[in-house]
């Protein structure tokens, strides 16, 4: 008995299936039963050239397509890093913006002195950041790290 191919019909299929006793129950489209007969290598018997070729055309949109989401996302996320960079150096200029002078500082310091009676001295970075403690200079490093020390008056 001949292998069939694409060119036979569903029920010649199956009675070379029945013949090669290779189980075939609820396989109902040619291409699936045919896809059941052991080609060479693997490969479907009778599958001409242009199907071959069809199929690799196929394969080949596909991965063109896969290749454009990628590219796609790729270019979103390049996007989102783009604009959280500038909201980053937006936010570091905002706060880079204000230099207080140490006359504006030495007013700022009569409130904490207000607040914190027991405190006798403060430290003040001239980005408005305060102090009680000199071991925590090491924080006021950086474009601010001029740091001026009140004591109440």
């Amino acid at each position: 008995m001949q292998k069939p191919n694409k060119n036979n019909n569903i029920k010649e299929i199956q009675e070379y299936l029945d013949a090669m006793q290779i189980d075939h129950d609820g396989v109902t489209k040619k291409a699936d039963l045919l896809a059941l007969i052991p080609g060479e290598e693997g490969e479907e018997e009778g599958a001409s050239e242009a199907d071959k070729k069809e199929e690799l055309e196929k394969l080949i949109k596909a991965e063109k397509e896969a290749m454009a989401v990628c590219v796609a996302a790729n270019d979103k996320h390049a996007k989102a890093r783009t604009a959280r960079e500038k909201a980053q150096a937006e936010i570091s200029g905002a706060a880079a913006a204000k230099v207080h002078s140490k006359k504006e500082l030495e007013e700022m310091s009569d409130d904490y002195f207000e607040r914190f009676p027991d405190t006798n001295q403060i430290f003040a970075s001239e980005d408005g950041t305060f102090f009680f403690r000199s071991q925590d200079l090491k924080a006021a490093k950086g474009p601010f790290a001029k740091v001026h020390q009140f004591k109440r008056s």
